[in-house]
């Protein structure tokens, strides 16, 4: 199910509200419209909130809906503890997102980093970020402006 949610909120530094790294991977959220997706939604919404996003919509997994096409700048998936949640996650992600948007995902078991880059690259991300955290490892990645590139 999708829900909206928007507030105006005065915004301050992220440092001085103490964010959560996922956030940092997919870049300045002022004025973005942000999908959600799985477990901790709640808690990312919030943080969405305090940097200043007032534009997010959060969707639980085993949702029958999918998002709109090109609906989202930024995909934010906060824990991700199997390949099969990846790789719904991912799919979503992929259709959600408009050219040059973020996606962010935290792997929460650490053990994933693998099958989610293969995961993103078949989907037609690129730019891979990856970071170790003490809360799982940080993915991030882009939809490229110009399509995914062909293989030779």
């Amino acid at each position: 199910m999708l829900r909206a949610h928007s507030a105006s909120v005065p915004t301050a530094p992220p440092t001085a509200l103490g964010g959560d790294p996922l956030l940092d991977l997919v870049g300045p959220l002022a004025g973005a419209r942000v999908l959600v997706i799985g477990h901790g939604a709640i808690e990312t919404l919030c943080a969405l909130l305090r940097r200043g996003c007032a534009a997010a919509t959060e969707m639980r997994p085993g949702d029958c809906l999918m998002p709109e096409h090109d609906s989202a700048d930024a995909v934010l998936v906060p824990r991700i503890a199997s390949a099969a949640a990846a790789e719904d996650a991912i799919m979503r992600a992929a259709r959600a997102l408009t050219q040059g948007g973020h996606v962010a995902l935290r792997d929460a078991t650490s053990l994933l980093r693998g099958p989610i880059a293969a995961l993103l690259r078949r989907h037609g991300f690129s730019g891979l970020r990856v970071r170790a955290t003490g809360a799982g490892t940080l993915i991030g990645a882009e939809r490229p402006i110009f399509g995914p590139l062909p293989r030779v």
